[in-house]
């Protein structure tokens, strides 16, 4: 059964409303490649919502779509739109190829912002089927130019996996640091003084920002190059240290979850605070260096202070939407 008209569709629909108008424009354009029928088709195949919106679109364009197999996978073939019937038709076709084709030239020459608020995870599609997860209070900023994938982590974490493009390489931008990949899946988590990189799968490097907009200083290392499971945090101020974490650790976030492992309770309550707006408050350096180890859900800082305090044997004590953790 429909839903009534006077229901709001939710983000997730707009957002698939949003990039189903957005492949429209892509593949009805001059540029149209294997390539990038090859990352339609995974964004069709990736959630329910793309796969409905896009449909949705293709009736009010009136499209027809014929489909061949080629090698065992379904080709798109090229599309035709028959001309509207009425004038009205014409006149909202070419609206709709207004407003599409204008996001389309807003995303390659201005380029998108991205963001999440706190407590809030997204998913985004790029236009080559590059996908950015991205976690709590994250900003990205994403501009295709014709050599390269550019994106600017201006704040928070993501999980990069990017599809492979030999003529422009995806580079993401962390303070006064790049990463740059060809086709991998990496983590890049930004905050004002420390940037760390994990590679999942694949191969990057990392190195000094090259678009001029930062600099470091010359006593920094060179570009380093990551293997898969490898980690590098890096300062701004030059110091460098690469590690081999828990994976399931540093992407537990994309489950709502927190891995702890005999951390510092000062350091896990940061981790903690950053899902939720009750923040956790710790009032003395003794509560502080207290370990804590367990999975905990993220946005759950009640939870959370609650089985600390029964661990430790301290009291919960809540002022001004603060949780105080005291002995």
């Amino acid at each position: 059964m429909n839903q009534p008209a006077t229901d709001s569709p939710s983000p997730a629909v707009l957002m698939a409303r949003a990039e189903a108008a957005a492949w429209i424009t892509r593949l009805h354009g001059p540029n149209r490649s294997d390539e990038m029928e090859e990352g339609f088709r995974r964004w069709l195949a990736s959630s329910p919502e793309n796969a409905a919106e896009f449909e949705g679109l293709n009736e009010v364009w009136d499209f027809s779509v014929q489909r061949a197999a080629v090698q065992g996978v379904p080709r798109l073939q090229r599309w035709h739109m028959p001309r509207p019937k009425s004038r009205w038709a014409q006149a909202a076709v070419l609206a709709m190829i207004f407003v599409f084709g204008a996001l389309a030239v807003s995303f390659g020459t201005r380029g998108v912002s991205y963001s999440t608020a706190i407590g809030e995870q997204r998913l985004v599609l790029l236009p080559d089927g590059s996908k950015v997860s991205m976690n709590s209070d994250t900003l990205v900023r994403v501009k295709y130019e014709k050599s390269r994938r550019r994106l600017v982590l201006e704040r928070g974490e993501a999980y990069f996996e990017v599809s492979k493009d030999a003529h422009r390489p995806f580079a993401v931008i962390a303070g006064s640091r790049e990463v740059v990949a060809l086709g991998t899946s990496f983590v890049v988590r930004y905050e004002r003084d420390r940037t760390a990189v994990t590679l999942m799968e694949g191969k990057v490097t990392v190195g000094a920002r090259t678009d001029g907009l930062a600099a470091i200083a010359s006593s920094d290392p060179p570009a380093r190059i990551l293997q898969p499971g490898e980690r590098l945090v890096l300062t701004e101020r030059g110091g460098e240290h690469k590690d081999r974490p828990d994976l399931g650790a540093v992407v537990a976030w994309r489950r709502g979850e927190v891995l702890l492992e005999d951390t510092p309770l000062q350091q896990a309550v940061a981790e903690m605070n950053r899902y939720d707006k009750a923040q956790i408050v710790i009032d003395s350096d003794s509560v502080a260096t207290l370990n804590v180890s367990g999975l905990y859900h993220t946005g759950d800082n009640r939870g959370f202070a609650a089985a600390v305090a029964k661990m430790h044997g301290l009291q919960v004590v809540e002022r001004e939407e603060r949780l105080h953790l005291q002995k």
